[in-house]
């Protein structure tokens, strides 16, 4: 095996595991029509969050910056990359496509045949159309972005290793054309150039890869119960001040940078305090939301034809609960069949290999 392939971890950074379970929850709550200047800002601040998570997560995987590329030729980073992606293609895909069947029934077969082919190829973001990467099942765009950043994942760790200063140069030149970008776009044009195109949500997936390097130095200091009370506190208070003041932010920064830094923040802390005995860790650790944070993914993949298909169903029975009844009910089930799927495809894997 290459050196370079993603090795398994000895210890897992179970805090994050609960970001991820908070982060799908908030995310529910926004898709649900609940009201809530925090609710409502996490639509935006959720997918950076999930973008820089990607990007650290992997590079922790892979012990980025400081891995051996175990290519010696284009032939064997091809086959390398091919891999990769697929491997990844392969954990999305199943439960993308099972999303994607379960809106096409609740639109009683009758989708938009233009937006259904485009997300049946998880390319609907790259077309400007609305309906299109918005369309069917409409939180899965970012599914179309996320392997686009999957796919430049291995190319930049490789050339990071063998040419650091082109990597550099790179690094530098995207980002100069994402600040161009985000003060060039048209007012109206915002969400879709820089909120969904797919090259706009790269940044944020490599700042999640060099962020790794930084928390990976850090983890190795001890902290106290208090001071890593403190850490958790003061970086889960700099997010909710973001929160409640994205409003005042221009709609360019609003939907990108602007919550580089909460995210960023709290990340790091999350990592450099996951191993120390604290109120803050205990609660994090909890095995609940650790478990729903496994099966975030299809927790995410899954909310919005749950949302649509349970009211659906409530109309059909002609029951209407009150929103802070439902939601609550509607977030448990939705949970608990997560974590059931996400285990029965774990045995099923098992069988199979």
């Amino acid at each position: 095996m290459s050196s370079m392939e993603h090795r398994n971890q000895n210890e897992r950074i179970v805090s994050l595991q609960a970001l991820r379970a908070i982060g799908a929850i908030l995310i529910f709550l926004h898709h649900s029509g609940l009201r809530g200047s925090v609710v409502e800002a996490f639509g935006d601040c959720g997918v950076n969050w999930f973008f820089v998570l990607s990007g650290f997560v992997l590079a922790a995987g892979f012990g980025f910056p400081y891995m051996k590329p175990g290519t010696e030729s284009w032939r064997d980073f091809g086959r390398m990359e091919a891999r990769f992606v697929t491997g990844r293609f392969r954990r999305v895909a199943p439960m993308y496509y099972v999303a994607m069947l379960l809106m096409v029934m609740i639109f009683k077969f009758h989708p938009s045949l233009r937006a259904t082919v485009w997300q049946g190829v998880m390319l609907q973001s790259w077309v400007t159309d609305e309906n299109v990467y918005f369309g069917l099942n409409g939180p899965a765009w970012f599914i179309s972005d996320i392997m686009l950043c999957y796919a430049m994942f291995l190319p930049l760790l490789i050339l990071r290793a063998k040419m650091p200063k082109i990597f550099r140069g790179v690094l530098f030149a995207w980002l100069v054309g994402y600040i161009v970008t985000l003060w060039a776009v048209p007012a109206g044009s915002e969400l879709y150039w820089i909120y969904v195109f797919p090259p706009m949500q790269v940044p944020s997936f490599v700042l999640g890869m060099l962020l790794w390097s930084v928390a990976n130095r850090l983890r190795g200091m001890a902290f106290s119960s208090r001071m890593s009370n403190l850490i958790l506190a003061g970086s889960v208070g700099i997010v909710v001040a973001a929160l409640l003041g994205y409003r005042m932010i221009p709609m360019c920064l609003r939907l990108s940078a602007y919550w580089w830094v909460p995210t960023s923040l709290l990340i790091v802390a999350l990592t450099i305090t996951d191993s120390t005995r604290c109120v803050a860790t205990s609660l994090l650790h909890w095995k609940p939301i650790v478990v729903l944070g496994n099966a975030s993914y299809i927790f995410f993949i899954l909310h919005v034809p749950w949302i649509m298909g349970t009211r659906v169903v409530m109309r059909y029975l002609g029951v209407e609960l009150p929103l802070e009844v439902e939601l609550p009910v509607s977030i448990l089930l939705l949970a608990v069949i997560s974590v059931g799927i996400q285990r029965w495809m774990k045995r099923l894997k098992m069988r199979l290999n």
